[in-house]
């Protein structure tokens, strides 16, 4: 069965701030990329990825997939047919809240708001480590530059500028 994997902006961006964390956090951060990078490849069924799913699996989303990061890290994701959503990832305690606030409800994934890894046979588009292309700023950060001025920023920075 062919997979397509999707991710969210903010998706990668838990990654990469996990990868800065401490040494266990990188290195969560890297099984999490070799997790992903397998789920490209050999799709969810395969064994070595259930292996790495978690013991009790989870009841608070349905079709929900959790994977053991190691040392308190997970990654949560989201199967639909032969598509796999890749929603969060961070410390245990991050990821139940995550899924607590999401108990209940039904979780709408659409192809279109996520950005597309990689289907079988392909490689991951984008991994922690690996140079990323900036994604355009959306219209409301623009806006909010447009509106800080020099003086501005030296008045919230003073502590940092020197006159």
């Amino acid at each position: 069965m062919e997979l397509s994997l999707y991710r969210t902006p903010l998706f990668e961006k838990q990654l990469r701030a996990l990868e800065k964390t401490d040494k266990k956090g990188a290195l969560a951060a890297e099984r999490a990329a070799e997790i992903i990078g397998q789920l490209a490849v050999d799709g969810w069924q395969c064994v070595a990825m259930k292996n790495k799913r978690t013991r009790r699996g989870e009841l608070r989303v349905r079709k929900c997939l959790k994977y053991d990061l190691g040392s308190g890290y997970r990654l949560i994701s989201l199967r639909r047919d032969s598509e796999l959503f890749l929603l969060y990832v961070g410390s245990h305690d991050e990821c139940d809240r995550w899924l607590n606030n999401k108990r209940g409800s039904k979780l709408q994934v659409e192809p279109e708001s996520f950005i597309f890894i990689a289907g079988n046979g392909d490689a991951p588009a984008d991994q922690p480590g690996d140079p990323v292309m900036e994604e355009p700023a959306d219209e409301y950060e623009e806006q909010l530059t447009a509106r800080l001025s020099d003086a501005l920023l030296r008045h919230v920075f003073r502590g940092i500028c020197q006159r």
